[in-house]
């Protein structure tokens, strides 16, 4: 699956560059390569997370979201619903700029873990989120065809999908691992029971000793009920007299 990911984000890049380089022909004349291309990467995205799911800890349902709605937007393009240019700007320039803000604010899980995905993915989050916003004003300030701009899209979109694949990790069958890999792994096992153990013990220590606080301290409630006793105030001989 790792190498089927990376593999499709290559072909989608390299579909994007043919939209450029082809710049000049109408949207329709490249709907059809355009389509299988988003569909195809649906798929692979969706696939893709099912693997991720089980293997990483972080979150990555937003790789579903990004293949569910490539899988989407690629059946709109099939469809032929999107023929006038206004229409396929205004479709693609929002689903890019949802999917680029959606990738730039991801990578913030990773800005302590790893600088260069967070790196990669902001700098790409970023770019999307331009050009989905400046597709809306293509006509009045840039003039770009509009397949020139499907084509940036699919590049930025390609770069992402490769950096998804790139996370897969690929596990070799137990049947052709040498018994030292298997070692290893069996170690890995350990090394991460112990380092559970170690946190599960730590959070047992905290909940003790927070129960002792609140069985020794009287809560703020039973404060408030306790009844409040004042001393009598005795005046001295002197004082009565004046």
């Amino acid at each position: 699956m790792k190498a089927i990911t990376v593999i499709t984000g290559i072909l989608f890049a390299g579909v994007g560059v043919f939209s450029i380089a082809n710049a000049g022909l109408p949207f329709a004349a490249l709907a059809f390569i355009i389509g299988i291309a988003f569909i195809v990467s649906g798929f692979v995205l969706c696939f893709s997370y099912r693997r991720l799911n089980s293997e990483v800890a972080e979150n990555v349902h937003w790789i579903l979201m990004e293949g569910l709605s490539s899988l989407i937007l690629g059946i709109i393009i099939l469809t032929g619903y999107l023929e006038a240019d206004l229409v396929v700007l205004g479709v693609i320039g929002m689903w890019v700029m949802i999917s680029g803000i959606r990738t730039a604010v991801v990578s913030f899980d990773d800005y302590q873990k790893d600088q260069f995905k967070f790196n990669y993915n902001f700098i790409i989050g970023i770019v999307e989120l331009v050009v989905g916003v400046l597709s809306f004003f293509n006509q009045a300030l840039l003039g770009f065809s509009v397949v020139a701009i499907v084509g940036v899209v699919m590049i930025c979109q390609g770069l992402s999908i490769v950096l998804s694949g790139l996370m897969i990790k690929y596990q070799k069958p137990d049947a052709l691992k040498t018994k030292e890999e298997l070692l290893e792994e069996a170690k890995e096992q350990v090394e991460a029971a112990r380092s559970d153990a170690k946190e599960a013990l730590q959070a047992v220590r905290e909940a003790k000793e927070n129960l002792s606080d609140v069985e020794n301290n009287p809560s703020l409630m039973e404060q408030i009920d306790e009844p409040i006793e004042f001393e009598p105030i005795v005046k001295s001989e002197e004082e009565g007299e004046q």
